[in-house]
């Protein structure tokens, strides 16, 4: 079963929880772990631990299948029992792209809620992050999939690792689809579910293909560049550096169309980073790494579509699309709440916005905002309404019209000509006239006035396609 989540929910999680850690420590790792479909996604402040949820019992289950097919999975068939529950760990297939576990549960209401992932003395490697089924799912086959950073992946090829299950999830209600309860079951989950269950075992890790790729985009905003694809047994991976010429520029969140022969393809993921200046992490799947001085900061990043480890490809086509660009105002401008005086009518750098109504609330104030459908810059601003971070915020987009909508509208129709795809791509990831029109702030005081912290834009691009073959 499908959760609905409201618009932006992840996107407002993990901005407020970013913001909150470089305020109160510059220097402080961010980071998270992706899956193809994600329905829910939690960053824990403070971690190198991240989780994600997705909709299916069985991450890149056609992928699990030719791994079987193949013989490039590992049988384990270790079983573990909760009351009258039995969980029966089946196999694992592993690379340096990541990790999954598949299980049978006899009672499929059951899942796997939280687990740990350690050396052979069960100690935590500092950097990693599981994704789960979303636990509304009726299947009795699941899964949950680990990511994996170069320091687990060279410790695994000679070690055995352990995992430790450390609690259950249990759904009572399948037509029950209240994101709170969801929300509160994955950071407080019931104590009568803990389970302590040990899973420690020596991991073939499969090979991967590497395909060195070294193409730039020079863009109007900055420099970037693909380096490399690695090609695993559950999915597709390249990687790139991007350097901004504007040094406000902390996050992109780029769009390609992919091209294996005459085949389109959907991109599963995309992620990359906004970087504190100073800081290097490893280069791996679902991590980020900075790297530069403060003059010249880049941001590293992956996207992954689907595995070509079984398949003959004798030519892969990468195409720039669009750029989500995310901006850091700093201490922007300070505008005043004259709550008298609704609606307020503010602009921002040519973004002009209103402050249409405030509500009291029990223990709380929200604050409303609407944005024009017409003459837009940005797709996105992101507000401070209090020094507290202890707040909700939440948004609805829509279609809407940019300033340069008629350049971007004959930029869009070249794209239509040249990929057969573009319609689903646009239809995921809404890149090319989407943005938000109402958001709500609602924190625990009242605020008498508001700063804009970020803002993103939407580039749209015709680059020529970085072309590998065999």
């Amino acid at each position: 079963m499908s959760t609905n989540i409201p618009e932006d929910l992840m996107n407002n999680v993990e901005k407020n929880l970013r913001k909150h850690i470089k305020d109160k420590k510059r220097k402080k790792h961010i980071y998270k772990a992706a899956a193809a479909i994600i329905s829910l996604f939690i960053i824990l402040p403070g971690s190198a631990l991240a989780v994600a949820k997705y909709n299916n019992s069985i991450l890149y289950s056609q992928e699990i299948d030719l791994a079987r097919e193949n013989k490039n999975i590992t049988e384990v068939n270790e079983t573990f029992k909760y009351k009258d529950v039995e969980f029966r760990i089946k196999e694992i297939v592993a690379d340096a792209t990541g990790m999954e576990v598949i299980y049978d549960v006899s009672d499929p209401r059951y899942s796997i809620d939280e687990i740990t992932f350690g050396d052979k003395d069960g100690t935590q490697f500092t950097e990693w992050g599981f994704s789960l089924p979303d636990p509304y799912c009726d299947n009795k086959e699941k899964a949950f999939l680990i990511t994996l950073s170069n320091a687990a992946v060279d410790y695994m090829r000679d070690n055995p690792i352990t995992i430790k299950i450390n609690t259950l999830t249990f759904n009572d209600d399948q037509n029950s689809n209240k994101l709170f309860d969801k929300v509160t079951s994955l950071i407080n989950p019931k104590d009568d579910l803990k389970v302590d269950w040990n899973l420690k075992m020596q991991i073939p890790m499969q090979p991967i293909k590497t395909l060195s790729i070294n193409k730039e985009y020079a863009l109007d905003i900055g420099t970037l560049k693909i380096n490399s694809l690695q090609v695993g047994v559950l999915k597709s991976v390249f990687d790139y550096n991007f350097i901004p010429k504007d040094k406000s520029i902390t996050d992109i969140f780029p769009t390609f169309s992919i091209r294996l022969d005459n085949d389109y393809n959907i991109a599963n993921v995309s992620h990359s980073y906004g970087l504190n200046l100073g800081e290097t992490s490893s280069n791996t799947v679902g991590e980020y790494t900075v790297f530069g001085s403060e003059d010249n900061k880049g941001i590293h990043g992956t996207q992954e579509f689907n595995s070509i480890y079984y398949k003959e490809v004798s030519e892969i086509g990468i195409r720039l699309l669009n750029l989500s660009v995310t901006y850091d105002f700093g201490n922007s401008n300070i505008y005043k709440i004259d709550k008298n005086n609704l609606p307020l009518t503010f602009n921002f750098n040519g973004e002009e916005f209103k402050l249409t109504a405030i509500e009291e609330k029990e223990n709380a104030t929200e604050y409303s905002l609407e944005f024009n459908k017409t003459n837009r810059i940005f797709t996105q601003l992101r507000f401070k309404f209090s020094d507290t971070y202890n707040y909700q915020s939440s948004s609805d987009s829509d279609d809407i019209q940019f300033a340069d909508q008629s350049s971007r509208d004959k930029l869009h129709n070249i794209l239509v000509e040249k990929i057969p795809n573009l319609p689903a791509i646009e239809d995921r990831f809404k890149i090319f006239n989407t943005g938000v029109i109402r958001s709500r702030e609602t924190i625990p005081t009242r605020a008498s006035e508001f700063i804009i912290t970020e803002g993103t834009k939407s580039f749209l691009y015709d680059e020529e396609e970085i072309i590998w073959h065999k």
